[in-house]
């Protein structure tokens, strides 16, 4: 069988869960198989930079900076055509749009598959109606998690015959070998012996950080030695920096900034907290699970796809700095407790979320064999 033009189409490759997903599927393909390429329509990025170092093309579409380009599909349609593209692989609203439309003018039999990473429902009318018209156009439409593809189907009014869930993956090798647990925390710059909880994120109020703020007291309260690591940037850090302190919080969080090495310091954590007050799938979930980490989550989205209360992790609600601090405080409490669900998550992600276990399933729609080995299709 000749080798499948496969194009990856998205905002940009700049950090970001989306953009790794792309990142992974472009480096674990079956390089007998398949072919595969990158479109940005914005920006190149560092994901995208990195890809061409490995050997994998990135092209950006040529643009006015600054100006919003409604026939951007023109130029993909050129790219479609120019490099005799066979699939096509759309990431999100602006990419489906852009990639659907380009698919059409290019007149070429090229399988369109197209994955929705999780946003906040409701969204704006108009992108209902677009992916709506694309989806009965595209193969199969992804969802990262159940409760993605049933946002889906609810509010894009998407036929359930073209729906398909497919979890996010990453490789796992980063954590199976791990620096001295001291050496880790000395880059954190907390004690090597206190009890940690951690999370990376982009600040901002999806990830509910105000939230394990609030709970942080009542953890101190029964576990006065234990510290909060904060990794990530955005809008809301001042505003939560400030909140830490009129808690009195000062000594036992610490926001980090942004950090080009967190994924080598996920296993310094004793658990990873997610506040969130929505999700898809999120990344760093399958971080701390290939690292076998203790989870406490709220149960959001497609967060308990993967975090299975009492199993993988514990789950508690959104918006409940109590229920929070009280999970928190018997995982920090029980070490026996934090290591079984730690090695049920390494389990259970070994099974289900690793890259090579995601990239075969597109490799299945790409190849259109029908719905992938394990898989999940839409609920009817």
């Amino acid at each position: 069988m000749p080798r499948r033009r496969l194009l990856l189409v998205s905002q940009h490759m700049g950090i970001g869960g989306l953009e790794r997903v792309i990142a992974t599927i472009a480096r674990t393909l079956d390089p007998e198989l398949f072919s595969p390429r990158v479109v940005c329509l914005r920006y190149k990025g560092d994901f995208g930079e990195a890809l061409e170092d490995e050997g994998v093309p990135v092209e950006v579409l040529p643009r006015q900076e600054g100006k919003a380009d409604y026939f951007a599909f023109r130029h993909l349609a050129d790219v479609i055509r120019r490099e005799s593209i066979d699939v096509i692989h759309t990431h999100n609203t602006d990419a489906f749009i852009t990639g659907g439309l380009g698919r059409i003018l290019a007149r070429r039999r090229t399988v369109h598959v197209h994955t929705d990473h999780a946003r906040s429902f409701p969204d704006r009318f108009r992108y209902y109606v677009a992916e709506h018209v694309l989806a009965r156009l595209a193969y199969r439409v992804v969802g990262v998690s159940d409760h993605t593809t049933d946002n889906l189907a609810r509010y894009e009014w998407i036929p359930r015959r073209k729906l398909v869930t497919i979890p996010n993956g990453i490789d796992p090798s980063p954590f199976d070998a791990p620096a001295p647990r001291a050496e880790l925390r000395a880059r954190l710059g907390v004690p090597p012996d206190a009890p940690l909880m951690g999370l990376g994120a982009r600040i901002t109020d999806q990830k509910g950080v105000d939230v394990l703020l609030h709970a942080m007291p009542r953890v101190l309260e029964a576990v006065p030695d234990a510290r909060l690591a904060v990794v990530g940037e955005g809008p809301d850090r001042p505003d939560l920096e400030r909140l830490s302190a009129s808690l009195g919080l000062t000594d036992s969080v610490h926001f980090l900034g942004a950090r080009t090495d967190f994924v080598e310091l996920v296993p310094a954590l004793d658990i990873y907290a997610l506040p969130s007050r929505w999700e898809g799938l999120p990344m760093v979930i399958l971080e701390a699970m290939a690292a076998r980490l203790a989870i406490v989550a709220t149960d959001v989205g497609g967060v308990a796809n993967a975090v299975r209360h009492e199993s993988t992790g514990l789950l508690v609600p959104s918006e409940d700095p109590v229920r929070l601090a009280d999970e928190l405080i018997r995982a920090l409490r029980d070490p026996e407790l934090r290591r079984r669900l730690g090695g049920e998550a390494r389990r259970v992600f070994d099974e289900e979320y690793s890259a090579d276990v995601m990239t075969r399933r597109y490799e299945a729609l790409y190849l259109r064999r029908g719905l992938p080995d394990s898989a999940s299709p839409a609920r009817a």
